[in-house]
Parts: structure tokens; sequence; C-alpha cells
């Protein structure tokens, strides 16, 4: 039987976040949802709106290929508490030649609440090619190789 590939997805940090927090400053901390499985970051403690996280959560792909990240409030005394949602799919990174990284709009009950950077790699035997835009001007086919001038 052959390997099933593999999506590594790492919140990297985020901005603008909703702030949720009444008093003091939010611990944000990432939840990444991947069909049944999932897995949260640590706490970025006293982050407020700017966290870092820069963990990494594999995933084997079996079916899907959505990707959803929540980032969420720690709180010690009351329940955490949602700060906004995004969606990736793993095709942006499998069709990229294995790695897609970019910044993702956060929303919450349809409203903007923040973006999160996020980057996704692909580890399976079937990557198509990243796509190589030609200058203005030059068509595709008369772009150089790889290696030459």
């Amino acid at each position: 039987m052959a390997d099933l590939p593999e999506i590594k997805v790492k919140p990297i940090c985020a901005e603008e976040l909703r702030n949720v927090s009444s008093v003091g400053k939010m611990d944000p901390f990432c939840k990444v949802i991947f069909g049944t499985a999932s897995a949260c970051s640590k706490p970025h403690v006293d982050a407020s709106r700017t966290p870092k996280w820069n963990e990494e959560f594999t995933f084997i792909i079996k079916e899907t290929t959505a990707v959803t990240i929540e980032v969420w409030d720690r709180n010690q005394i009351t329940k955490d508490e949602k700060i906004g949602t995004a969606n990736a799919d793993v095709n942006a990174a499998k069709n990229n030649g294995g790695v897609f990284c970019d910044w993702i709009a956060l929303t919450h009950n349809g409203r903007a609440s923040g973006r999160i950077q996020v980057q996704l790699t692909y580890i399976g035997t079937d990557l198509q090619p990243a796509t190589m835009l030609a200058p203005p001007g030059m068509s595709p086919a008369h772009m150089p190789g790889p290696g030459q001038p």
C-alpha cells in the first residue's frame, strides 16, 4: 500500500485580531481542524492582538482537503472565546510545488476579525509544479529554463 499524502499546517502569526478580552490582554491560541482530526497551539500569553505561534501540525490526507483554523482567546476563569475562523485548502499547496504561505482573513459571525499568516506544506508523490509567471511582454515559452540566464 502506498503512503498516504500529508499536509503540514503551520499557523505563523496573526494581526489585527478582534479584541474579546474585557480585562487584561488576550492569550490567543490556534485550533487547526482537518477532517475529524484537530490540534491546538500553545497560547501566546499576553500577546493581545499580535500573537506568534510558529507551531506545525501534520495530518494524513484521506478524503478532505479543507483546513479550518480557529483563533481563540484562552481564559483562566471563564470559558475560552473564539476570535475568528479562517479556511484554507490543501490544493493551494499541492498545486504550487508543495508550499502555500499567505495571510488569510479571519471572520466571526460574518465580520472581519483579523488575519492569520499560515503555511501549508504538502507531502506526496502527486505534486503539481509551481506556476511560473512570465514578466510583462514575455510569453512563458520564451522564458529561460533552469540554470539559463
